[in-house]
């Protein structure tokens, strides 16, 4: 592919996002290059070959945090910032639950736990995050040391869907679960197909292949769910569009659920499960 020269790359960069956009995500890419010391038209030349400007700026607003970003590790979206500060002033450490222990599967770059520790009151909690992948480990351990909660945050490398996981997990809450939050792959290989090239070309597919048309992960959280959680849990799973009420009835059905409840996005779509449990 021959790069675009000059102002070409700029009018290509303006047929890609839009006029606006193109002028807001310059502006960026500027003040980090000039940041950085470094030239701003190789930042201009990924942004224009569908690289994500997260990757290129190398962090993502999350709540009151800058997260860094690394590919392929999944970027962190607005809808999961979303819910995750709805959970975090839905149930907070204090007088019933002095100190809650949160559970985070599939866990990423970390965002979620590592937003719930510095949200709530400090020594609120803590919390143990779980992801499959090496470059996820990795980018959650440094992103709980950059946020200054590695001591609250413990991250490790494994598969849920291994037999020891419920033992790995007791073994570091000793207390329990009273928190379980996930969110997991959940794209169907036929939507996955349609994603744009920014997602499938840079993002690890295993942060979001699913199979059983997407449904695959929740039947193993719920089981998990229904072993590790402290009476009066919580679970917390993100959805896709589409997803929500298979996804309850899954919870719905576990022993112990009071009550189940649906979140939506900022943008009218349910996004999050969220089960309530006695």
């Amino acid at each position: 592919m021959t790069m675009p020269r000059g102002n070409e790359l700029l009018v290509a960069l303006k047929n890609k996002l839009g006029a606006a956009d193109a002028a807001n995500e310059l502006r960026w890419m500027r003040q980090y290059a000039k940041q950085k010391r470094i030239p701003v038209r190789p930042l201009v030349e990924r942004r224009v070959a569908h690289e994500p400007l997260q990757y290129i700026l190398g962090t993502q607003p999350f709540g009151k945090l800058d997260i860094v970003v690394r590919k392929p590790v999944l970027i962190p979206r607005p809808e999961t910032e979303d819910w995750t500060m709805r959970l975090a002033k839905r149930r907070r450490p204090g007088p019933d639950y002095p100190r809650l222990n949160v559970l985070d599967l599939c866990t990423g770059t970390g965002c979620i736990p590592i937003l719930l520790a510095r949200t709530w009151r400090r020594g609120g909690m803590r919390a143990l995050a779980i992801d499959i992948g090496d470059e996820a480990v990795m980018l959650a351990q440094r992103n709980a040391i950059t946020c200054k909660v590695a001591k609250v945050v413990q991250v490790v490398q494994a598969d849920i869907f291994s037999p020891d996981i419920a033992d790995l997990v007791r073994e570091r809450l000793l207390d329990g679960v009273d928190v379980l939050t996930a969110n997991p792959p959940y794209v169907s290989s036929a939507e996955y197909e349609t994603l744009d090239s920014s997602v499938r070309d840079f993002e690890d597919a295993r942060a979001l292949l699913a199979d059983d048309n997407g449904l695959a992960f929740y039947p193993r959280i719920a089981e998990l769910a229904t072993t590790l959680l402290n009476p009066g849990g919580i679970v917390a799973v993100e959805v896709g569009k589409g997803q929500s009420d298979a996804v309850v009835d899954i919870f719905r059905a576990l022993p112990g659920v009071m009550s189940t409840e649906v979140w939506n996005d900022p943008w009218g779509i349910p996004r999050a499960i969220v089960s309530f449990f006695r």
